[in-house]
């Protein structure tokens, strides 16, 4: 398995398009901060947070503090 880090370099927030291929079944440590989730229920409501939970989706990673 391959892991990136990666570290904000300034206090403005960034977007990244990241891109996984295979199989679906390989993918089970895909994770998303909390903040993904309210940003989705902002957008388009709480009822996609759970459609998204419900297909597998979680959002529970925590954010790290750079190290260094």
């Amino acid at each position: 398995m391959r892991r990136a880090r990666l570290v904000a370099r300034k206090a403005a927030g960034a977007h990244l398009l990241v891109i996984i291929h295979g199989k679906a079944e390989a993918f089970d440590d895909v994770d998303r901060v909390p903040e993904t989730a309210a940003a989705i229920a902002h957008a388009h409501g709480p009822e996609m947070v759970r459609t998204l939970e419900s297909l597998g989706w979680t959002f529970t990673i925590a954010v790290e503090e750079p190290v260094g």
